[in-house]
């Protein structure tokens, strides 16, 4: 009897064990390569911001100013951008040309936003500009004009040292003393207010989706970073801070692009 069951017993063991075996069995998984999730590439012209990324240093990684980077993407903070966003590096129209790399900017800064489309709105009238018709005028504070659906006042009084001129000069600056009040020249948001290469003390004010403008060399900053403003109001004290004599350096930017803030302020 043993003789019988002994066989039967093994058959019958090897036969649990191959079941067990197929019922257990894992799929053969490789992990020696780790997968890692791939984000699609901005198309020329936008850079997709990445972790640690900040808008000053995509700005620099692109050979662009910040202001125009806050301009092109219709930001409401300088300072707030989130991974994964895409933001435009190069001004609107330029797309055709050679596509921006979307390698990683040192120590990150990365962050776009959709752009508003191109308006067609005519551009503010251009005062006609010369070295004897500005050296010895005082900007009139108290004057005011509209332009591009804006109010606009004189942000400081003072002699206009240097015109606006494309590809030199980016805005106009204005002789004053150190401590001088800065003016907000219209009303609006302040969505930037720090310091800047080539600016020094900065203060950047968006007025609307199209128009901002920005304050430089100040000696002090007298307004916070969110700050809602009104024309006139005193958001800076004049300084030297970047350069090297006492002045303000006012700029106007429509759609990210510089434009003559002589053609936006009250005649003088």
């Amino acid at each position: 009897m043993k003789r019988l069951l002994y066989p039967l017993l093994i058959v019958v063991c090897a036969g649990l064990v191959a079941c067990g075996t197929s019922e257990t069995q894992a799929p053969i998984e490789d992990r020696s390569v780790t997968s890692v999730p791939t984000r699609a590439p901005a198309g020329p012209g936008y850079y997709t911001v990445m972790k640690g990324d900040t808008l000053y240093r995509i700005s620099k990684a692109h050979n662009q100013n910040m202001s125009d980077l806050v301009a092109w993407n219709n930001l409401n903070n300088a300072n707030e951008i989130n991974e994964g966003q895409v933001l435009r590096v190069a001004p609107p129209g330029a797309e055709g040309t050679a596509p921006v790399q979307t390698a990683s900017v040192s120590e990150g800064d990365r962050d776009v936003q959709p752009i508003a489309e191109t308006k067609s709105e005519p551009s503010a009238e251009k005062q006609a500009y010369s070295e004897s018709a500005v050296a010895g005028a005082a900007a009139a504070t108290g004057a005011s004009r509209e332009a591009g659906g804006i109010v606009w006042g004189w942000p400081a009084s003072g002699k206009v040292l240097r015109g606006f001129s494309e590809g030199q000069s980016k805005g106009i600056d204005i002789e004053g003393t150190k401590g001088q009040k800065v003016l907000a020249a219209a009303d609006g948001r302040v969505i930037y207010s720090g310091t800047m290469n080539g600016y020094g003390n900065l203060v950047i004010i968006k007025h609307n989706d199209d128009l901002l403008s920005a304050y430089a060399h100040n000696n002090s900053n007298t307004v916070a970073q969110g700050s809602a403003v009104t024309r006139g109001q005193q958001v800076a004290e004049m300084g030297s801070s970047g350069t090297d004599s006492v002045k303000l350096h006012f700029e106007v930017r429509r759609q990210g692009k510089p434009v003559d803030p002589l053609g936006y302020l009250p005649k003088q």
